[in-house]
């Protein structure tokens, strides 16, 4: 079953993710008059292509109703690994004892383990030398190797990563993955059971060491890596895996399961899913600033209700 997240039930998919899409590409800058007109006359072709993008527009309005949620892109400069690393041992021998640190932010720990580290609700934007730079989701962790001078190998430890680079020599992994940009921006997701490469822009290579798999993928194409067996399949979402860059889930029948997922790493409570929910599909766009909007918006198209199970837990159930 399939729930089209605040739209009519008689508006099709194609409408709606259109829908979907015109409002990505709205975000993206400012657009200019062409893309303004085209987007006019989308909404003057079909009275559905208006009633899609009222919804839309709807949840926009929720989003910046919830004006404490401003995002935070903080640039930090790459420094001395070692004399980073041994201020960090310090900080965490003053905080030892103290657990209400580690309680007030969960990836503390990993703070002092890895290079860069996104805490809750935190995207991050690091530049790791010329030209390169590196945008991490919420919750995710990084570290590199290599000098800015030379060539340097990005490891994703978990979570997600965008990759902007004009040419400089560098690799990004994940596992036994390695993508190899060629002048471009693409993203890598470390997922459960397998490793998610997005292209948005330029060409990379993708190599599974031990393994024969190699592809390599263009504008809008994604690749998909089995963890255990290195099996390769591709795919053209990258636009929508990609969108948490731009603080929004793209759902496009998207199980509920996978969406509380995505927005796990937005909100210091555990959100946990009923079994006879997990596979229900929906679709729309979800502001990740505002996770308590999002899953209201889930209630509003879905026979599901948000249950407060403990203060630090929610539960996404059905009504039925």
């Amino acid at each position: 079953m399939t729930v089209s997240t605040g739209m009519d039930d008689d508006i099709p998919d194609a409408i709606r993710d259109k829908a979907i899409d015109w409002a990505l590409k709205l975000e993206e800058g400012d657009p200019d008059e062409t893309l303004l007109k085209e987007h006019q006359q989308w909404l003057d072709a079909d009275p559905r292509h208006a009633r899609a993008w009222a919804r839309i527009a709807s949840l926009q309005n929720s989003l910046s109703s919830v004006s404490a949620r401003e995002r935070v892109r903080p640039v930090l400069r790459l420094v001395n690994k070692r004399r980073q690393r041994g201020l960090n041992l310090l900080a965490l021998l003053l905080l030892i004892g103290s657990g209400s640190a580690w309680i007030a932010d969960p990836v503390l720990h990993d703070r002092f383990r890895y290079d860069y580290v996104a805490g809750v609700g935190e995207r991050k934007t690091v530049e790791v030398g010329e030209g390169i730079e590196l945008h991490l989701n919420a919750g995710s962790a990084v570290d590199i190797e290599g000098r800015p001078a030379g060539s340097q190998r990005i490891r994703l430890i978990r979570g997600a990563l965008q990759v902007q680079t004009g040419g400089e020599p560098l690799t990004a992994s994940h596992g036994d993955v390695t993508a190899v940009p060629r002048g471009t921006r693409f993203g890598m997701i470390a997922g459960d059971e397998r490793t998610e490469l997005h292209v948005e822009a330029g060409r990379i290579e993708v190599r599974k060491s031990g393994n024969q798999t190699s592809a390599s993928l263009g504008p809008g194409e994604s690749a998909y890596v089995v963890d255990a067996t290195g099996q390769l399949e591709r795919g053209t979402n990258a636009r929508q895996a990609m969108a948490w860059t731009r603080g929004m889930i793209h759902a496009r029948d998207l199980p509920i399961d996978a969406f509380a997922k995505a927005l796990a790493p937005y909100t210091r409570q555990q959100i946990t899913v009923d079994p006879e929910v997990r596979d229900l599909a929906v679709s729309g766009l979800f502001p990740l600033d505002a996770p308590e909007v999002s899953l209201n918006a889930l209630t509003d198209a879905a026979p599901v209700r948000i249950a407060q199970v403990y203060p630090w837990r929610v539960r996404i159930e059905s009504t039925e």
